[in-house]
């Protein structure tokens, strides 16, 4: 108990300057180096489950996450959160002076570590049921090897299941155990998920029927855990996988592989579910707002190029099971992500203003024979300083030679200034570039954005404007 606080009193030392920042805010610089203000809140710390439990200031005997005691932990349904309100209130109910150490730890029972100050007390927002929710690495993959993998040597036997491993055949980019796999030394979370992805193969054919249903229920839900995002659907397929597990557990104890449920990490699959829901990532957060009508631009800071590829890349997959309501605009150099939805009023003249803008251009003095003009109407532009899908582009390419002359830029939404800043960009990454034109279009009537009560949003949400499939990167 005394290491337990000692423990707490050394993080709570650490962090007191991302407390003070968390409540009263702080200058900082962002990746571009622009100062902006920020509030340093506690949203994850990644701890394996001894620790987590030291760090919630619950025993053994209990979920750190819910309010599930051990004899709980087999149960097939998620109970009430331990939010930090319980706990501290829990706390500030024990009448027991904490210097007394027995008579304070005797107060604690049944599910309290005599811990009387946690370090998140005081951290603004701060809430350990989410904090200190599960995590691929403690939970998914290691959950696997300390409890699956001993449930298929109990099955099948040592020497079983390492002559089944000592008989596959190598294959490009998967490990090869030749030497079976029981005897490993030191294995590491590699060699966890190399074990994983053969494990139902394996026994397959050797252990009863239910048993690989239940250890394949087990696999499917950790494989949907690891998505980069998540739908309603995603979420539902992987809460039914751990229900199919949960049918079919007691055939694991009724085959002598296992003797009871009391196993922390089972408990804590429960609240995956929960937690995608509460602490999504930026990608999730993107997609989800995809699907929504952006009355006014929404910014995204801090979204690298490799979360922008995997945005692009789910967008793709996904294609047709996505209401896009929306386009992306991403600045790499900063990171800001930019998504804004078209209006009725600018995408309707779209057929007239390519009509017009061909007329314009045939009255240019150039050879039309030596050079091809294309107008495309949501086409991706891409280039390292910028990438979006343009309301309109230019295209001029020359019919003896591949090869890209110009492109214009036609803005519907953005101001002048706005517009230069976005031709600029795209020059000084250009430098094949011969020219380029930027066309204005002037509106009789300044345009502004329909308000949420007017007949043109209401238009916008019962009839989506454009298939999905015209947003997609060219």
């Amino acid at each position: 108990m005394l290491a337990d606080r000692l423990l707490h009193q050394v993080i709570d030392l650490v962090v007191e300057p991302l407390k003070k920042a968390a409540q009263y805010g702080c200058m900082m610089s962002d990746p571009a180096g622009n100062s902006k203000y920020y509030f340093t809140l506690l949203t994850a710390y990644i701890a394996d489950t001894p620790e987590a439990h030291v760090l919630t200031c619950v025993r053994n005997n209990a979920s750190h996450v819910t309010t599930m005691m051990k004899s709980q932990f087999g149960d097939r349904f998620h109970h009430p959160s331990r939010t930090a309100h319980l706990t501290l209130s829990q706390l500030h109910a024990i009448t027991t002076s904490p210097s007394t150490l027995p008579a304070y730890f005797k107060a604690c029972k049944p599910h309290l570590n005599g811990v009387n100050a946690p370090f998140w007390r005081d951290w603004a927002l701060t809430e350990p049921s989410i904090v200190f929710g599960p995590e691929p690495l403690h939970h998914v993959h290691k959950m696997f090897w300390d409890h699956d993998f001993c449930w298929a040597i109990n099955l099948l036997g040592q020497v079983e299941l390492d002559f089944r491993f000592s008989l596959l055949q190598p294959l490009t980019g998967y490990h090869w155990f030749s030497d079976g796999v029981t005897l490993l030394r030191s294995p590491s979370g590699r060699d966890h998920c190399n074990i994983q992805q053969y494990i139902i193969g394996i026994v397959a054919g050797a252990a009863p029927r239910r048993c690989i249903t239940a250890l394949c229920a087990l696999n499917d839900f950790r494989y949907y855990a690891q998505a980069p995002c998540f739908s309603e659907e995603d979420i539902t397929r992987m809460q039914n996988a751990l229900k199919e597990f949960h049918v079919n557990k007691s055939s694991i104890i009724d085959n002598g592989a296992r003797t009871h449920w009391q196993i922390p990490k089972l408990e804590l699959l429960q609240s995956v579910a929960l937690s995608i829901r509460l602490q999504g990532d930026q990608i999730q957060e993107v997609i989800c707002a995809l699907k929504e009508f952006q009355a006014t631009p929404k910014c995204f800071t801090g979204v690298a190029e490799d979360e922008y590829a995997t945005i692009m890349n789910v967008i793709t997959e996904k294609s047709g099971t996505i209401d896009q309501r929306a386009w992306l605009t991403y600045f790499p150099e900063s990171g800001d992500l930019i998504m804004y939805s078209p209006h009725p009023c600018h995408e309707q003249p779209t057929s007239d203003l390519i009509a017009a803008l061909n007329i314009c251009f045939f009255s240019m003095s150039y050879d039309t024979q030596h050079a091809k003009l294309d107008i495309y109407s949501n086409h991706c532009f891409i280039s390292s300083k910028i990438n979006t899908v343009p309301n309109l582009q230019v295209h001029l390419s020359a019919w003896s030679q591949q090869g890209r002359l110009w492109i214009g830029k036609c803005g519907f939404m953005q101001d002048k200034a706005a517009i230069m800043r976005k031709m600029k960009a795209a020059v000084a990454t250009e430098p094949d570039l011969q020219l380029g034109i930027v066309i204005l279009i002037k509106e009789k009537r300044q345009y502004c954005t329909p308000k949420p009560s007017s007949s043109t949003t209401q238009q916008l949400h019962a009839h989506p404007l454009e298939d999905e499939d015209t947003f997609l990167p060219a």
